[in-house]
């Protein structure tokens, strides 16, 4: 009996710590986000939740260190988010309908190609932005996407401006809040001979009609195409 209470003494204060380790994470993540809650029900529900993302999290992440998946999972500023409620926040990317995917200068090459390929590892990628409650996804994933390529040939990796996207380019068939495409955001760079930095054109989750000054940090000499599936299927086969 004395050693089932002492085995019990030592499971009480494994559990505390846990809990205590687990208070402190929560508290971390919530002053990280500035997350507030105006009620403790509220808090309480929000921290099941995340406590549920975290455990998704951490499972697969084991699982692809054992070589079930290929990429990892991190904790953001939704995890105390459901998928029902993040599933229904606006994304905002409106493909064109006369969007054109058939480049006629592609040229297949026989070159050896990588196990596989991380952008990050390369120090290429910006960290995760937070669009809010505007459709603009499509402006932010153009604006990656160039930056990833302003630092191949500049060497700076640098935030570039969303919500400058955002703002001016409606006259290449984008829709602000409402959406748009990642095309539409690159016409307007190219005319415009570049983009603004995010320093300098900061996201304010809203569409401004009241324009902006310029500061551009990219310049037109960039050019852009977009694969047919035909293509990016044989391409995913190469690896």
């Amino acid at each position: 009996m004395f050693r089932s209470l002492i085995f019990t003494i030592l499971c009480g204060f494994a559990a505390a710590d846990t809990s205590s380790e687990m208070d402190q994470h929560w508290e971390l993540w919530n002053q990280t986000h500035n997350k507030v809650y105006f009620h403790q029900i509220e808090e309480l529900g929000r921290r099941q939740i995340w406590e549920e993302n975290l455990e998704m999290i951490n499972v697969h992440n084991l699982e692809t260190s054992l070589g079930l998946h290929t990429y990892k999972l991190g904790m953001n500023h939704l995890g105390g988010n459901t998928t029902e409620e993040i599933a229904g926040s606006p994304t905002g990317t409106i493909v064109p309908s006369d969007l054109d995917r058939n480049p006629s200068d592609f040229i297949w090459v026989n070159t050896s190609l990588p196990d596989s390929l991380d952008w990050m590892d390369a120090d290429l990628v910006i960290e995760v932005k937070k669009q809010g409650g505007c459709a603009s996804c499509w402006a932010f994933s153009a604006a990656r996407a160039l930056e990833g390529q302003l630092k191949k040939s500049a060497g700076t990796l640098r935030s570039l401006s969303a919500q400058n996207l955002l703002d001016c380019s409606p006259k290449y068939g984008s829709n602000g809040c409402k959406g748009g495409f990642m095309t539409q955001a690159f016409h307007y760079v190219i005319e415009n001979q570049g983009i603004d930095s995010d320093y300098s054109y900061p996201y304010t989750g809203k569409v401004s009609k009241d324009g902006h000054p310029h500061y551009r940090t990219t310049t037109n000499r960039c050019t852009f195409v977009t694969l047919s599936v035909h293509i990016l299927n044989k391409i995913s086969m190469s690896f």
